[in-house]
């Protein structure tokens, strides 16, 4: 229950004394203080902080503040304040992107950009990252990685922020029942210059290539560490799109030969 807190918004401190409240009932800031063993100088303030979230409440008992948790239903409400909040400063967000992208037009550089980042969170952003960037896209996707819950919703974002028409997608993908009927539903969807190439690509289960706006996007999603590699490359991404463009052309043919068989 706790991580569940902190993974909404609490830190350490702030999901004890909500816990402790749900348990223990009413109780001024000196027991907590006391039960949980935080300095009493930092107690307010963080009681403070969860009155203004909205998950607890006081009342004043002669003049000695008594807090208490707030239903649990009140955890809801202060998602739906977050996101709401979230919402707004993500609008503001988009507006200037332009201007803070323009800010780097000048910069000139030889040199590849490379980051190494982990985690899901950073995963989600490069993701993000890609649905917000220019086609076109090329990509190979492992078995594994191909049905993963993130890339799952991933592809449904990407393509529901798209304009059909101007779909430029080229995607090779592991020859799976599962995969093609997930992907279908876009290919079906007047998405005319979605492309798949199902080939068996098991060995790399969990990983994932994008190639897209001179930028080359590598994701494991290794369970013992899930973590991506971007490289910000024209020329690097050049080089590795020729070579997409090869093995596409190259699986596209032998499928063909196939057929006429």
């Amino acid at each position: 229950m706790k991580e569940t807190l902190k993974n909404i918004g609490f830190n350490n401190f702030e999901a004890d004394i909500y816990l402790e409240l749900i348990k223990i009932g009413p109780q001024v800031a000196s027991v907590l203080a006391k039960r949980l063993k935080i300095n009493r100088s930092s107690i307010y303030a963080i009681l403070r902080s969860l009155v203004i979230k909205g998950v607890l409440s006081y009342y004043k008992n002669a003049n000695v503040k008594v807090y208490s948790a707030n239903d649990p239903n009140c955890l809801v409400a202060y998602l739906d304040r977050r996101c709401r909040t979230y919402d707004y400063y993500k609008s503001e967000i988009l507006t200037i992107i332009p201007d803070l992208r323009s800010l780097s037009v000048d910069i000139v550089s030889t040199k590849p950009v490379v980051r190494y980042l982990e985690g899901k969170e950073s995963i989600n952003n490069l993701l993000y990252d890609v649905i917000s960037s220019d086609l076109p896209l090329r990509g190979y996707l492992g078995f594994d990685c191909a049905l993963n819950e993130e890339i799952k919703n991933f592809w449904l974002n990407f393509f529901d922020s798209k304009v059909f028409d101007l779909v430029d997608v080229k995607l090779i993908l592991p020859k799976s029942s599962k995969v093609k009927n997930f992907f279908r539903q876009f290919s079906s969807n007047n998405f005319n210059s979605l492309e798949v190439s199902f080939i068996n690509i098991e060995e790399f289960s969990e990983n994932l290539i994008f190639l897209y706006s001179d930028k080359v996007l590598i994701i494991s999603f290794n369970s013992d560490n899930e973590y991506c590699i971007v490289i910000e490359s024209e020329d690097l991404y050049n080089f590795h799109k020729i070579f997409f463009d090869q093995a596409w052309s190259s699986f596209n043919k032998n499928l063909n030969e196939k057929d006429k068989n």
